[in-house]
């Protein structure tokens, strides 16, 4: 049986660190109809243009949601595309944004390992394709929070002009 296991997290470790959930059709890009196979119905007021749509892992996950249950989505729409994806997750002790980065994105980051030792804030970031990625974990004390930010470097320009657009004192 050792052995079994053995096999299974040296040639298998993403069977072990699964989830069933959707979180690999969370990316900038897709439209508002596709995620409406996620049962995600992302509709509503828009402010200069952009429409925030907040979700949580009871949303888009089938089955075991321990390992998932404190994770919270925001997404963020140009008109019907998904520009910008934000995660957060206030588990305490639990890394699994990191996880999901490497193991659903496939982003390949890797820990700094003296970061992790002395419980030091650890931040991340890579460009994949048109979209850029940024991992944080922020620590004190015993507590961390944990995010994970998948944003549209063609559109964050029209993000970023919007929500400064929206600060701006009403007249």
């Amino acid at each position: 049986m050792k052995k079994l296991l053995i096999i299974l997290v040296l040639f298998f470790p993403k069977v072990l660190l699964a989830y069933e959930c959707d979180f690999d059709k969370l990316i900038p890009g897709k439209t508002k109809k596709q995620l409406e196979e996620l049962n995600i119905y992302a509709y509503g007021p828009e402010e200069n243009g952009i429409f925030i749509y907040n979700i949580n892992s009871f949303d888009i996950c089938k089955e075991d949601l321990s390992k998932v249950h404190g994770l919270t989505i925001n997404l963020f729409f140009k008109k019907n595309d998904l520009i910008k994806v934000n995660y957060e997750n206030n588990i305490p002790n639990n890394s699994i944004l990191f996880d999901i980065a490497n193991n659903v994105y496939k982003l390949n980051f890797k820990r700094d390992q003296t970061k992790v030792l002395k419980k030091q804030p650890e931040s991340y970031s890579l460009d994949k394709g048109q979209n850029s990625y940024f991992y944080l974990n922020v620590k004190a004390n015993d507590n961390q929070r944990e995010f994970l930010e998948i944003i549209d470097d063609t559109k964050i320009d029209e993000l970023e002009k919007a929500i400064l657009k929206s600060e701006e004192p009403k007249q």
